[in-house]
């Protein structure tokens, strides 16, 4: 049999929120005797309590043995000066959520922390590109800091609901995201308990296994249709809301026991139940209806029984190891075509272009699929750049091994800038950091350089946000050219019986998705009244666009035709005499009341070999005019 490694140990973590002697200095030394002895292994604080006495709430920590997991809030964290309302979440702008995340993360690590929770961005920004932006920009700051930072499943943030995270998980870019699964939160938005056997769940175990892959910290919280806590766990009319969530559990401390192994590994937990609002209360003198404390005594009772369960049931569950099979074919190198060049046509399931292993046919990371067929080994369900479907899952860009933590900030400073601004945060991080306490550089502004660091970042998410406008301009454009050549195209057909177009397109710039949407704006129908079209779906076409880069091309195909060809052979014909460094998708269904595919098909610009876009969509054009010519000959 197989040796197996030791699975991970329990850590909880008692959390600080709602208990009144986390407010008193002068009681911590109490508090925490009293959570050590309860089995606790750290405390889970946000800054109103170690921003009271930084020293003493550390040195008491290390006297009982207590870890620290600190939990910020961006654009939070401070107590406001006129109300003294403790200030939550205060901007719903991109460049104020980095700027707050690297001051808090950077406070946090000061402290000794051995985790950082957030909550993360603002809910508003969905699932686009700026909550794109703002966790690849978090993922610099966490590998720079060294340090795990998980981003908490919570309302009013990021990942407020289990749609957008599922969407912003199963991005490759986002592969080393860490998150705090809350999911009492997920319960409140969607108003209920998800369920695989009902058929509007039929996405949560997909989901669940991405939550599972990405969860670094549990909050146990049991939520319910109405609200983010049950009054008791004990009470039998919670004990779906209870089971529920145990089960969620389970599977995440199950995947966290595949990926974490060895002597020494841990994962943690906070049992979270809150006070009063999250608290229920009676009417009137608003007594809270159960005691706090116990509560998430109960709760750390049950966590201790259930991850038990959940490892007994992987042993139980496990099978004798097998000899691996052979990896499925991903590539090959293709028959030599007229030109020499390595490409040979289309080939289903299989995308040819110049990848790790050099010219070739690589395997297509995307299913298309319009809606959930049940899990797919090696793939995750959702929608991306290529339309929704099944991609292929784990697909990073490869990193150089070693070498210096990335950059934060243009100037590489904003870290630095956040230590020089407190004082005390700087002599605390600084020989963590392996180097000594920052000295503000010559000339550097009175009030230290965190205004300047943090302008930087604002610089950076400004930029980001004009590329953003840009490209919905360009979408426009596309849209507004797509309308007015599939009019002229619907127009001959009418006039001319024309069914078989090649054209091209300027507002793409040889951009495949934006020729794309130009396509689908040639095929809506005219008479449409939101979003009105060309009306040319009828129209069978190669749709050409020519950039500095490449020479971008569609070919798309009506399910209904005169001529017996289909889009690949189009594109093939076309490809072949063009020549060049090519790559071509396989047969896709296309977004056109007509039905029918499309495949799309670029050649790189190669000044040496004499392919330029616009001479190559000159040739392509002409190919594309005799590969009709001929078929209509053979007909």
């Amino acid at each position: 049999s197989r040796h197996r490694m030791p699975p991970p140990s329990l850590k909880l973590a008692k959390s600080l929120w709602g208990v009144p002697e986390a407010d008193d200095p002068a009681q911590w030394d109490a508090l925490f005797s009293r959570i050590k002895e309860e089995g606790f292994d750290g405390v889970e604080a946000i800054t109103l309590t170690w921003r009271k006495d930084k020293d003493l709430f550390t040195s008491l920590l290390q006297k009982h043995g207590l870890a620290l997991i600190c939990q910020i809030h961006t654009t939070g964290g401070d107590v406001d000066a006129k109300t003294g309302a403790y200030q939550y979440c205060r901007s719903n702008k991109l460049h104020d959520h980095l700027a707050s995340f690297v001051k808090l993360t950077t406070e946090a690590k000061a402290l000794g922390a051995v985790m950082i929770n957030s909550h993360s961005g603002h809910d508003s920004w969905g699932s686009g590109d700026k909550a794109l932006s703002f966790f690849k920009y978090a993922l610099k700051v966490e590998k720079a800091l060294d340090i795990p930072v998980v981003h908490e499943t919570h309302r009013q943030r990021l990942l407020c609901s289990p749609y957008p995270t599922a969407e912003l998980l199963s991005k490759p870019e986002l592969a080393d995201l860490k998150i705090n699964a809350d999911m009492s939160h997920w319960c409140c938005v969607c108003e209920k308990l998800f369920d695989a056997a009902d058929a509007r769940d039929d996405w949560w175990p997909a989901t669940l296994t991405l939550v599972a892959r990405h969860c670094e910290l549990v909050h146990a919280r049991v939520g319910h249709a109405q609200g983010p806590q049950v009054s008791q766990l004990e009470a039998p009319e919670f004990a779906a809301e209870v089971e529920a969530h145990s089960s969620w559990w389970r599977a995440i401390w199950a995947a966290q026991a595949e990926r974490h192994t060895g002597h020494g590994a841990t994962v943690w937990v906070t049992p979270e139940h809150g006070p009063p609002p999250y608290q229920q209360t009676l009417p009137y003198t608003q007594e809270p209806v159960a005691e706090l404390w116990e509560v998430n005594r109960q709760m750390a009772a049950r966590v201790r029984r259930e991850h038990a369960a959940a490892l007994a049931d992987m042993t139980a569950a496990a099978a004798p190891t097998h000899l691996p099979l052979p990896p499925p074919l991903d590539f090959f190198a293709g028959d030599a075509c007229l030109d020499g060049s390595p490409f040979a046509g289309v080939k289903a399931g299989f995308i040819f272009r110049k990848g790790d292993r050099g010219l070739g046919y690589y395997r297509d990371e995307f299913v298309p699929a319009p809606a959930f067929d049940g899990p797919k080994p090696g793939f995750v369900f959702r929608s991306g750049g290529r339309g929704t479907g099944y991609y292929r899952d784990g697909l990073v860009e490869a990193r150089p091994a070693g070498g210096a933590a990335p950059k934060v900030g243009r100037d590489g400073s904003l870290i630095q800038a956040a230590m020089i601004e407190d004082l005390d945060v700087a002599a605390r991080l600084g020989p963590m950091m392996g180097g000594a306490t920052p000295a503000p550089p010559v000339g550097a502004p009175k009030g230290g350089l965190l205004s300047t660091g943090m302008e930087s970042v604002r610089i950076e998410a400004e930029a980001a946000a004009e590329e953003e406008a840009e490209w919905e301009r360009r979408i426009v454009q596309a849209t507004g050219e797509g309308v007015k050549v599939g009019a002229e195209m619907a127009a001959a057909h009418a006039e001319g019986g024309v069914e078989f177009v090649c054209t091209s397109v300027d507002a793409p710039m040889g951009e495949i998705q934006l020729i794309l949407v130009a396509l689908a704006a040639m095929n809506r129908a005219a008479g449409d009244d939101d979003t009105p079209g060309g009306g040319s779906a009828h129209v069978a076409k190669m749709v050409f666009s020519a950039g500095q880069d490449q020479l971008a091309l569609v070919a798309y195909m009506p399910e209904q035709t005169t001529l017996q060809v289909d889009a690949a052979s189009w594109a093939q014909a076309v490809l072949t005499e063009i020549g060049g460094k090519v790559m071509c998708s396989k047969p896709q269904p296309a977004q056109s009341p007509a039905g029918g595919q499309v495949v799309c098909a670029a050649v790189r610009a190669d000044a040496e070999e004499e392919h330029v876009p616009a001479k190559d969509l000159q040739i392509g054009m002409a190919a594309s005019a005799r590969f009709l010519g001929a078929a209509e000959a053979n007909a």
